[in-house]
């Protein structure tokens, strides 16, 4: 049976094929630069991939953090110790899987814009050029943890307009402790940021959070997009949830530098099993 995985901070998708039906299954994110292996092995065991461990043996992961040979090498041993008929695995970066779903061996810039933020140029089935990614603290420019990290601030600072701040204070009931705790001390702080990403949904309209939507798609577009020299000649086109979610104010950022969305694709692990199927 061959597992195909397309993994970002927040959640994994697996696509169990072989048999007649696909199977679906998720977990949470597993990115290797943050996951230890007793949390990664935690998360196989505690779904439904463990009744499959003795049958696996082809796998295909692609995820965040999976960018460098030494963490994919770690991720790649735990999952041949998981699943021990598995002699086929590759470990890859999430973003080639962006670029695999979105033009398959063809070319273009492909975009991540979820958890985290990244780009690319793909051509003839590589990835030849990559503005270096900077992570939650330095980068992710308009991901979920972006947003999450400028709607805290502003929460902390209480600079935000009455109305979101009343509601966090009502749902969330956190103050400051609790925030440093989650953000300097515990495991998954961009996980715990972008989690609030979905207050500047619930929220869209306001002119608060449209001017931090605005700001955030610009740096990303500006930073991550226009200084390709073939944004203008080649398709662009987006994974991710928050690209899918805020789909206008990305377009009204991509107009401004004369760009335009190709296709938005916000969850890409159905594309990759038609890819390695076809």
């Amino acid at each position: 049976m061959f597992l195909i995985a397309e993994s970002g901070s927040s959640k994994t998708q697996w696509r169990i094929t072989g048999d007649a039906a696909t199977i679906a299954i998720e977990t949470k994110g597993i990115n290797p630069f943050f996951a230890s292996e007793d949390f990664i092995l935690g998360e196989l065991q505690s779904s439904a991939l463990s009744q499959y461990q003795n049958k696996i043996n082809r796998i295909v992961f692609y995820g965040s953090g999976c960018s460098h040979v030494e963490r994919n090498n770690y991720l790649k041993n735990i999952l041949k110790n998981y699943f021990p008929l598995a002699t086929d695995i590759l470990v890859d970066h999430d973003l080639l899987a962006a670029c695999i779903a979105l033009f398959g061996n063809d070319h273009g810039i492909a975009c991540i814009i979820g958890t985290g933020s990244n780009s690319c140029v793909y051509t003839d089935g590589k990835i030849t050029q990559n503005v270096p990614a900077l992570g939650y603290i330095l980068g992710d420019e308009a991901s979920g943890s972006y947003l999450g990290k400028e709607i805290l601030k502003h929460y902390i600072y209480k600079t935000l307009p009455k109305d979101i701040h009343d509601y966090i204070v009502s749902e969330y009931k956190i103050d400051k402790e609790d925030i440093f705790e989650a953000v300097y001390k515990q495991p998954l702080p961009n996980r715990f940021l972008a989690s609030f990403a979905k207050i500047a949904s619930q929220f869209r309209n306001h002119s608060f959070i449209q001017e931090i939507l605005l700001r955030g798609f610009d740096e990303f577009v500006r930073y991550h997009i226009a200084c390709y020299p073939e944004a203008k000649k080649y398709p662009i086109s987006f994974v991710g949830s928050i690209a899918s979610v805020f789909e206008d104010e990305l377009s009204t950022a991509m107009k401004k530098y004369g760009l335009t969305i190709s296709k938005i694709d916000k969850n890409p692990i159905d594309a990759l099993v038609r890819y390695y199927h076809r």
